[in-house]
């Protein structure tokens, strides 16, 4: 006899209790009386067939309690690295092992995004904007997205922070984009449409950069695009930055009859130039290493190139 029961025994057990006695069941099933007797016990306790003992196996390296701590502390602090979670809380693992536990609890290490940061008065614009053209169809192939770009020479570091899913855009789970004021940059403006790609056009001294510089980019450059294109019922879109908004600007419109449509503030995702052309363009440039101007309009200029080279009108697939 042995006095290892398996599933099949353990239902016979319990199938035939009160028909058969303990010593007559264990006959059959080749069982002593007691073993028969125990696992009826154990059963008939917590109507439980799988083990109810089941080894321990090895020790959890943070207890439940430094759980509950770790995950506490984390959503206080979602910037902490690993080794400050461990110096912090002394939990006494290493970098790894935290690492593990914290994936278990749900969190992820990811890059803090950027995004502008919307007042209620912004997101009513942005929303009121949407249904004034939510209807446009074919309109859309009239229109010439405008926008400037700047590539800075000390870019913002990228930051980490441990997050859940769907926790990006939530305060504290990203960065605010800083002001253009104090950086180093080298400014580019073009615009696109269906016909095609604009020019792209680099100001040389950034600190010169008016009403009086963005319209004289229009006259040298978007008139002759419109030209080139035979481009007459179109509308110019461009966002509300005070440069654009100058009655110099102003005039320049009304004058040639430009029909404008001003984005609503921080809203730079609703032109595709900036979320597509510059993706890019200047988006390139900011992971190659470059020490001068020179070399960054270079390197730009050759991947407006390549862009406008690609199979297909890639200005309509925008």
């Amino acid at each position: 006899m042995y006095s290892y029961l398996t599933d099949e025994d353990k239902v016979f057990i319990i199938s035939n209790y009160g028909s058969k006695s303990f010593g007559r069941i264990g006959q059959i099933l080749n069982r002593s009386k007691q073993t028969v007797w125990k696992f009826f016990q154990k059963w008939k306790n917590f109507h439980k067939l799988g083990s109810l003992n089941p080894r321990p196996g090895r020790k959890l390296k943070l207890s439940k309690r430094k759980l509950k701590r770790i995950k506490y502390f984390v959503r206080k602090n979602p910037s902490k690295c690993l080794k400050d979670i461990c110096r912090e809380l002394n939990l006494g693992v290493n970098d790894r092992t935290l690492s593990k536990y914290l994936k278990k609890l749900g969190f992820i290490r990811c890059k803090m995004l950027k995004k502008p940061k919307l007042l209620p008065r912004h997101k009513q614009e942005r929303v009121s904007w949407a249904n004034r053209y939510s209807q446009w169809d074919q309109e859309w192939f009239q229109c010439i997205f405008a926008d400037e770009s700047s590539v800075e020479y000390d870019k913002q570091y990228d930051k980490y922070v441990w997050r859940r899913k769907g926790e990006s855009l939530k305060e504290g789970f990203f960065i605010p984009t800083k002001p253009k004021f104090g950086k180093k940059y080298v400014k580019v403006f073009s615009f696109i449409s269906e016909q095609g790609v604009g020019p792209l056009v680099f100001v040389e001294d950034v600190g010169k950069w008016n009403r009086f510089t963005y319209k004289a980019i229009l006259e040298e450059n978007l008139l002759d695009f419109i030209e080139e294109n035979r481009n007459r019922n179109y509308s110019f879109i461009d966002d509300g930055d005070s440069t654009h908004n100058s009655d110099e600007v102003t005039d320049f419109y009304t004058d040639n009859n430009i029909r404008r449509i001003r984005l609503p503030p921080c809203s730079s995702d609703f032109n595709p130039i900036e979320v597509n052309l510059y993706l890019h363009v200047a988006l390139l440039v900011l992971h190659e290493e470059k020490s001068s101007k020179q070399s960054l309009q270079q390197h730009a200029r050759i991947q407006k190139r390549d862009f406008a080279k690609l199979e297909g009108n890639p200005s309509r697939d925008l």
